[in-house]
């Protein structure tokens, strides 16, 4: 009976072992924190970002969509790994900023335990605005190569920031799987420039957000925006996701412009 409970606790143990380390951060990307307002917030830099310092290099932040945290299985882990490697075979830096835990908390607290990104203040925005200010400063990104890419949830606030908040703080916005509406006072009304690319990209099955790509893709077209020229449109076949060819080709287009 000894040896039968040492062999159950042994199983037990390695069973505890492989699901904690099943929970951790899995990708190796370094965690770092940012002090905005009274809230240490979380971010992530790409595994080549010291070797890029002061080499004005692009600076690339790309924000997840809802997401419960950094876990092996996580789409936002797939994400962040693939993107790390885009960095390091491409020479830029990637930056993962966290959002606000309970940000998307709707449904009568059905997603509190979500990360998200939150519209209806400036805390995101700050947070935001003040890594890439950060990033220029310690590492000496290329400030005319900063570009502002998000899925999904991330992709609604990416394009809040452009018709509401744009004050040429990026070169360049991607928009995957989103969508947004334009108000009446919406400040992108009077703009009197366009010095910023835009980029879209949705699945051709994604079954959520088909109708809000179209809209607002005639949106930006109606303020003035050019097709293949400033502003990309793009379908890919698949679903709700992160697609990987559509992600490079967006950085092409960002960098070559």
């Amino acid at each position: 009976m000894k040896v039968i409970r040492q062999l159950l606790a042994a199983i037990f143990l390695l069973w505890l072992f492989s699901w904690y380390f099943g929970q951790v951060d899995t990708v190796t990307i370094t965690k770092k924190s940012l002090e905005v307002g009274d809230k240490k917030r979380t971010y992530y830099l790409s595994t080549n970002s010291e070797k890029l310092k002061n080499k004005n290099v692009p600076l690339v932040i790309f924000l997840h969509g809802m997401d419960r945290g950094l876990t092996k299985k996580s789409t936002t882990n797939l994400q962040y790994s693939f993107i790390d490697t885009v960095a390091k075979d491409q020479s830029f830096i990637a930056l993962f900023p966290r959002g606000s835990l309970g940000a998307c908390d709707w449904d009568n607290n059905k997603y509190k335990d979500f990360y998200c990104w939150d519209t209806k203040d400036n805390f995101d925005r700050t947070f935001v605005r003040l890594l890439a200010e950060q990033l220029a400063k310690e590492f000496g990104t290329n400030p005319q190569k900063a570009f502002l890419i998000g899925y999904e949830n991330g992709g609604y606030f990416v394009v809040s920031y452009i018709l509401r908040h744009h004050l040429g703080d990026f070169s360049g916005y991607g928009i995957h799987s989103a969508g947004g509406y334009l108000f009446k006072n919406d400040p992108i009304r009077n703009y009197d420039y366009e010095k910023f690319l835009i980029s879209m990209n949705i699945g051709t099955d994604d079954p959520y957000h088909q109708e809000d790509m179209k809209n607002l893709q005639k949106t930006f077209i109606d303020l003035g925006w050019k097709l293949n020229k400033n502003f990309r449109y793009h379908k890919f076949p698949g679903g709700l996701q992160l697609d990987n060819k559509s992600f490079k080709e967006e950085l092409k287009f960002f960098f070559t412009h």
